[in-house]
């Protein structure tokens, strides 16, 4: 049973990181767009507030992947770098 709820767990770590990286992608998209002196003020803007920070080590969930990488579920190095302490 520890095995298998190992593996749900990670399955759960896995699409947390997924989402982070999906959302990063999206923030940097519009900061390369902003960057380049358009404006993106008119686009509704859907940045889930659920996923944190996308560059902030102590959002909720930099936490929880820290949590899951202590208990064993996830290595650190899985642990998006924008998301691990300095």
């Amino acid at each position: 049973m520890a095995s298998e709820y190992q593996k749900r767990a990670a399955a759960v770590a896995h699409a947390l990181i997924q989402a982070h990286s999906a959302n990063f992608a999206l923030r940097q998209f519009v900061e390369l767009f902003e960057d380049a002196g358009f404006s993106s003020g008119n686009w509704n803007q859907l940045f889930p507030s659920i996923l944190g920070g996308h560059k902030d080590p102590h959002s909720s969930l930099a936490y929880t992947l820290r949590e899951f990488a202590a208990a064993g579920v996830i290595k650190n190095s899985e642990i998006p770098l924008e998301l691990q302490y300095a």
